[in-house]
């Protein structure tokens, strides 16, 4: 075992080189990764929390004729009842519907138009709006025949249930005031922006959802997957869930705010989720797609906020998700300058805690604070026990970047093949970076910057020269695209510790 000595720097240093094999996946060392097709269920897995601990009980209603309160929706005209009163429970039909709207909303200079939900359920009598198509298969395994094309949402209203929605829209939902609403079971495919949070929109559920690839107009833009944004001067979203999903080719989520804006997401829950970046988006680094570039041709992160919670009481947390393939943004495509993080929180983001993710083969795991102005420095941000496997591709990145920031914790975490240095830090205040595992950094060297303070606890970090060493010697399993019908089983060889 070597003795751990901490990077402090800046300005940031180049990397190492080392030579790694590419996969669909990323850039691999061969030994020690792997990737194949279902054959039995995942062996070891060191995180203890599960999709169960966050997810919303969906108890679908029978599309009952004799209900009275059931309305079966086969064409257009039908959708009319939607906000009735004495209407709960719609069953629509396969088919296209994606035409209708009942208004026009108008938002940030662009006009859309949707269907408004305005009638309210109760916690006890929930609204449903449900496919009928005589399966409860997930919309990501169907054939087109048996899909409904849904019209854009705009919910202003409580407790709905929507279930297994499709559409050929380029935005899905717009939740504008939407109190404890479900979206469940959802299939989004070359969208520009599937669900727009805004203001005042609590306790809502987004869950087993499949993200599949941003449209280039999205991406060129920075949008994401999911958007937290408003144009008021203090936006406040508490309390939502975005569970189970799958990010593909795309930014899962974003809490934005511009200089001057207040904006807090106390409460927010991002859980259990897979975040990829496939091959199909990487390039040269010049505009050309290349399954072996270092690049993507898209805003390169998984999750970021412009903001954070304002109670201690109730921090974000971003819990048990897993994350590959985020390299740096192609700069030929527009004006982005991503480097490929799982998360970035600055812009004074506060009170967020990161635990028990996995972050591998890309760039950054997690970067806090801002490396420009220390007054957009983050606060009370903890990351704890994960895992950052094989990051640090590129020049100036790293599996942590410790920021501008007061009040940071960076402990009981797993840092293994770190390509570079696996930590940078600066302008901190109270840091403590300690009991962490350091196996195979490509580089251990330090720079110190003038004025910057020690963090405290990195005598308590360990660093190993192997995995074996350090008494790692299962795998980590998981399997992912479970929402479509080719699930792949992935394998990252010797990442948990054996008892």
């Amino acid at each position: 075992m070597k003795k751990m000595i901490l990077l402090l720097m800046l300005p940031l240093t180049a990397l190492m080189a080392i030579e790694f094999v590419m996969t669909r996946d990323g850039l691999v060392d061969a030994e020690n990764f792997e990737t194949t097709t279902p054959t039995q269920p995942g062996v070891t897995a060191p995180v203890p929390s599960t999709p169960s601990t966050y997810l919303e009980t969906v108890n679908l209603p029978a599309c009952d004729a004799s209900n009275p309160e059931v309305q079966f929706i086969n064409k257009n005209s039908d959708w009319s009842k939607i906000n009735d009163s004495s209407k709960r429970i719609f069953c629509v039909s396969p088919g296209d519907y994606s035409s209708v709207s009942n208004e026009a909303y108008e938002s940030f200079g662009s006009t859309y138009y949707n269907v408004h939900l305005t009638t309210n359920g109760t916690e006890q009598k929930k609204r449903y709006i449900i496919l009928n198509n005589g399966n409860d298969i997930h919309p990501g395994k169907l054939d087109k025949s048996k899909l409904a094309f849904f019209p854009t949402f705009r919910i202003s209203s409580k407790y709905w249930v929507i279930d297994r929605y499709h559409t050929k829209k380029s935005v899905g939902f717009i939740l504008t005031g939407a109190e404890h609403n479900i979206l469940n079971k959802m299939l989004f495919k070359n969208f520009t922006l599937a669900i727009w949070m805004k203001n005042y929109s609590h306790n809502n559920t987004i869950q087993n959802t499949r993200f599949d690839t941003m449209s280039h107009g999205g991406a060129s833009v920075d949008l994401s997957a999911i958007n937290f944004n408003d144009s008021a001067n203090k936006v406040e979203m508490f309390g939502n869930k975005i569970i189970n999903n799958e990010f593909v080719d795309t930014k899962a989520s974003r809490g934005n705010r511009v200089v001057g804006q207040i904006a807090f997401y106390n409460g927010t829950v991002f859980a259990d989720n897979t975040i990829e970046i496939s091959s199909k988006k990487r390039t040269d680094c010049k505009g050309n797609y290349i399954s072996t570039g270092e690049c993507v041709g898209l805003e390169a992160g998984g999750m970021s906020f412009k903001g954070g919670s304002n109670d201690i009481n109730t921090p974000i947390i971003l819990s048990n998700n897993k994350m590959w393939g985020h390299y740096r943004t192609d700069p030929t495509f527009a004006n982005l300058s991503a480097r490929g993080s799982f998360s970035l929180a600055y812009l004074g983001s506060q009170h967020i805690i990161y635990e028990n993710n996995i972050i591998f083969n890309g760039n950054y795991g997690i970067r806090t604070g801002d490396r420009y102005d220390a007054s957009f420095g983050s606060k009370n941000i903890i990351t704890r026990n994960n895992i950052f496997y094989n990051l640090g591709n590129q020049a100036g990145t790293a599996p942590t970047m410790q920021y501008s920031g007061v009040n940071n914790r960076f402990e009981n975490n797993t840092i293994i093949n770190a390509i570079g240095q696996y930590a940078i830090i600066s302008y901190n205040e109270n840091l403590y970076f300690g009991n962490n595992t350091i196996i195979n950094p490509g580089s251990i060297d330090v720079m110190y910057a003038e004025g910057i303070a020690k963090p405290k606890g990195f005598t308590t970090n360990k660093i190993y020269d192997t995995a074996a060493e350090a008494g790692f010697k299962s795998d980590y399993v998981f399997t992912t695209d479970n929402f479509t019908n080719n699930p792949r089983i992935m394998t990252l060889k010797n990442v948990v510790k054996s008892n």
